[in-house]
């Protein structure tokens, strides 16, 4: 993924979840995303990964299109 969609993607979560977009960079970069789990309710995201209706809830979420249509771009 090209760094400019990742930092906007970051962005875009923080802003959701309450952290700084630094702090979600670094636990997506180390792959150790249960360095979030005193910052973000983890239970709720869970909640939600795990509920089919709630992730489609989300994934179509105009903020959720926009950034899948800039991954899915060809460059």
């Amino acid at each position: 993924m090209p760094k400019e969609n990742r930092e906007e993607l970051y962005h875009l979560a923080s802003q959701k979840l309450g952290i700084t977009p630094e702090e979600i960079k670094d636990a997506a970069e180390s792959g150790k995303l249960d360095k979030l789990s005193g910052k973000v309710d983890m239970q709720a995201l869970n909640a939600v990964l795990n509920d089919q209706n709630k992730l489609q809830q989300l994934l179509s979420s105009p903020q959720a299109q926009m950034l899948l249509k800039k991954f899915t771009e060809e460059k």
